[in-house]
């Protein structure tokens, strides 16, 4: 089953219409590498005509002409395109393809194919709307910009029925843009999560978590199957070059495929070995927990979400142990997937961060 992802430009006072007009000012690295990763992931991308249009007026010359964002409009052309219209179009940018017969059904048929991938659109407002009320859209990518436009299109219509959203993850970029993931809420079915209730609760100190039985969640974490394997790990630290020192760290799944066990040795003495076991939030759909173990007898429990290749943990209240500073860690993914490039910042107040040290993933094999 394909997954459906749809990202807009959108304005403080919820406007997505005509984004030149207002949202080149707020443009820079991170939004392109937020675009990248979600549009440049997919292998199937949805139009409006509108969009296509637009789409197709452009990317074509840019590829041809070699620039910088060449490569971009190539991965683009690449891309397998489908285009929703009432009307019969003439389409002449390569791969692309007109919709046929009724919106909801056909896009059902292209969500319901046995292959794995990625259905991802960009600004196609009405048909986000769409496949939203149907049910079938499943994150919602929002690039807020800090400005209120205060005319033309927004995001959702007046006097249509509610459509309940819950935020998977959220980053602020320099620009004061932030980038918000939403997934559509569904109802936790009662059973879904229950305590365990084969032994007595332990004994709890202030602030300790209690743990949860995780009953549900398996499909949630096979978005994590890019981890499986072995890996490499080269650390760099404040004023001193990458160290390589032979760390090797491995993600495996536990039979059952409920939780991701992630191992590391480092053959230095200062540095600790490990274990970490991935399994599903319970109090936060689409995301997971993180309990970190290591030689140094520090056992500690990280939110952890994965998000169009970007791999996030932090920690910011105390758990088995104290919370003496934050935590929190950004990895993103190449498109190969065979490099995770990420860096760890610490936090004494939990506003002000500062830079730890970065971390190199290579896969080995």
């Amino acid at each position: 089953m394909k997954k459906i992802t749809a990202g807009l430009f959108i304005s403080l006072d919820g406007v997505v219409e005509a984004p030149d007009q207002w949202h080149f000012p707020y443009f820079n690295d991170e939004m392109g590498a937020a675009v990248d990763a979600g549009l440049g992931a997919a292998d199937t991308i949805l139009f409006g005509r509108k969009t296509y249009d637009s789409f197709a007026g452009a990317w074509p010359e840019r590829e041809a002409a070699g620039g910088e964002d060449a490569h971009f409009a190539k991965v683009l052309g690449d891309a397998r395109k489908i285009v929703v219209s009432n009307q019969r179009l003439e389409l002449t940018w390569r791969n692309s393809e007109q919709l046929q017969g009724d919106l909801i059904e056909a896009v059902t048929a292209l969500k319901n194919e046995p292959a794995d991938g990625t259905i991802g659109m960009s600004g196609s407002v009405s048909v986000v709307r769409q496949l939203l009320a149907a049910g079938l859209l499943d994150e919602l990518h929002l690039l807020v910009h800090p400005i209120a436009v205060r005319t033309s299109m927004r995001l959702f219509d007046e006097g249509e029925p509610p459509i309940p959203l819950k935020l998977i993850s959220s980053v602020t970029f320099e620009t004061g843009v932030l980038n918000l993931v939403y997934t559509p809420r569904r109802v936790v079915r009662p059973g879904e999560l229950r305590r365990r209730q084969d032994s007595p609760a332990p004994a709890r100190t202030v602030g300790q978590k209690e743990m949860v039985e995780v009953t549900s969640g398996g499909e949630s974490l096979e978005a994590l199957e890019p981890f499986v394997g072995e890996w490499s790990l080269v650390a760099a630290f404040k004023n001193a070059p990458p160290a390589d020192a032979g760390a090797r760290v491995t993600f495996e799944w536990l039979p059952g495929r409920k939780f991701l066990i992630e191992r590391w040795e480092v053959p230095v003495p200062e540095a600790p070995d490990g274990i970490a076991i991935v399994g599903a939030d319970p109090e936060r759909e689409g995301n997971y927990l993180q309990h970190y173990f290591d030689s140094r007898g520090v056992a500690r429990v990280y939110k952890m979400s994965f998000v169009d290749g970007v791999w996030t943990l932090w920690r910011d209240e105390s758990d088995f142990s104290p919370l003496d500073f934050s935590q929190r860690f950004t990895g993103t993914f190449r498109h190969d997937g065979k490099t995770i490039a990420g860096a760890w910042e610490i936090s004494n107040d939990g506003k002000t961060w500062e830079h730890d040290f970065d971390l190199t993933y290579t896969k080995v094999g």
